[in-house]
């Protein structure tokens, strides 16, 4: 309980009369330290109802029937989905208990864009506070890149920001003044009278105490870059302090290398392959090669966007993917019988470009995201058969057994280049370059590949 009581109590101590509280995730055992105040809303929303479940188990009987308390509404939903549909706004406070963003999926909590969602359900005098992982005494350099993306995001967003000491780890913001002169907030919190078996009001003296704020404020400062959804750096800093912990030098030594060297090595990596599928006369080869890294990036890509927009991240995900393979399925099945399958890849490479270009148009409603990942889909189950058609020799019969040497060495090329495009897009482009960017590297791909198509004479049509 001592940790819930230091979730609960030290956010409410910031603001003068708390009434309307929402809570992400978490322990419930937070909201019953929140209804030991006179608070007239408790809301706590957790996307897995087993989740919900088990924890509610954990509790003592006693707790579990304080949390029957009118007050209180358990919503099992995406957290971020329901601030930015639900009718109820209004809050004075919302607490978020989510660990750091080391994943895309709890980045989303971490971004301007949220931000400025949790503000808008929010009142005038509403307080948003987020922990980030913490450092004692000293912000290492890793550390600070990672939580300064976060605190230049929440300043841009709110008009009024404040920060704990280091070992505390509280970020918080406001829309109008917060008070965090730690003599005050104590004098708040004695004379509310509310018992606590931890918390005691020196913790607000050692958390807010001026020196070690100013340290943290001037250390989180000096990092230039934001957290956002389009361009969600927040998880690739927090996998640097991970490697960092555990030793990952070379990751470390990558992800430190500036963004337009690592952009660059990329490109010429990929202008590099091209020129040695070129050398070979394989321009089909190096086609699937790319659809199965542009494919699968450009559906990561998807992915993403579809997260920030809509929040759900569990079965609209897989539904997401069968809806990517359905597509792949009826472009293999649309792809047999081409007289001139060289002309056909040509067409199909032009297709993927128009595809990606299109996709700022597609990404405006819940059923287009489904339609552009069908479409990229298909687009992917066509280029690989046409390809197969292409390398077998066109019109002329090829043997069984060597048509399946031929589409089993080109569906590991579109297996490697789909491992290729999932690696670096998750892990170093997409956070890197952002999302619109990262759609353009994928049109200079394709660019390229359409370019080799062009550069090699038809001998078996």
């Amino acid at each position: 309980m001592q940790t819930e009581e230091l979730k609960a109590h030290l956010p409410m101590s910031l603001h003068p009369s708390p009434e309307s509280i929402l809570v992400i995730g978490g322990s419930q055992a937070v909201l019953i330290e929140l209804l030991k105040y006179p608070a007239s809303k408790l809301d706590f929303v957790e996307i897995d109802p087993e989740m919900v479940r088990v924890s509610l188990g954990l509790l003592k009987p006693e707790d579990r029937d304080i949390l029957t308390d009118k007050r209180v509404r358990m919503i099992t939903t995406d957290a971020r989905r329901f601030i930015k549909t639900s009718p109820t706004k209004g809050y004075d406070l919302i607490i978020s208990n989510l660990p750091e963003p080391a994943t895309a999926n709890i980045n989303r909590f971490y971004t301007t864009d949220f931000f400025r969602e949790a503000s808008q359900a929010l009142r005038k005098n509403g307080v948003l506070a987020l922990t980030l992982p913490t450092s004692a005494g000293y912000i290492s350099r890793k550390i600070q890149t990672a939580n300064g993306a976060v605190y230049n995001s929440l300043r841009q967003v709110f008009g009024y920001t404040a920060l704990s000491s280091p070992e505390f780890g509280f970020f918080l913001g406001s829309n109008s003044p917060i008070i965090s002169d730690p003599g005050k907030l104590s004098e708040r919190f004695t004379g509310r009278r509310i018992r606590t078996g931890y918390f005691i009001p020196d913790i607000l003296d050692d958390a807010f105490a001026p020196l070690k704020v100013k340290m943290v404020k001037e250390r989180l400062e000096k990092v230039t870059s934001s957290n956002s959804d389009k361009r969600p750096v927040a998880y690739l800093y927090n996998l640097m302090v991970w490697a960092e912990m555990h030793g990952g030098r070379l990751l470390n030594t990558l992800l430190e290398a500036k963004v337009r060297y690592i952009a660059a090595a990329v490109f010429a990596a990929f202008l590099a392959l091209a020129a040695a599928f070129r050398k070979k006369n394989e321009a089909a080869a190096f086609s699937v090669f790319t659809t199965g890294y542009s494919t699968m990036a450009f559906s990561l890509v998807i992915i993403l966007a579809y997260q920030a927009t809509y929040g759900y991240v569990y079965e609209m995900i897989g539904l997401l993917t069968a809806v990517f393979m359905a597509g792949m399925a009826a472009g293999a099945r649309m792809a047999g019988g081409a007289a001139n399958q060289l002309q056909r890849l040509k067409y199909l490479e032009a297709g993927a470009i128009a595809l990606f270009l299109a996709a700022a148009f597609f990404l405006r409603s819940e059923f287009l995201f489904y339609l552009l990942n069908f479409l990229c889909g298909m687009t992917a189950g066509m280029q690989f058969v046409t390809a197969v058609q292409q390398v077998g020799g066109g019109r002329t019969p090829v043997a069984a057994q060597e048509q399946a040497s031929i589409a089993g060495k080109l569906y590991g090329l579109d297996l490697a280049g789909s491992l290729l495009g999932a690696l670096l897009a998750s892990v170093l482009l997409v956070p890197l370059l952002g999302l619109q960017n990262m759609i353009l590297s994928l049109l200079f791909l394709k660019g390229i590949s359409l370019v080799l198509l062009f550069s090699v004479k038809d001998e078996k049509n």
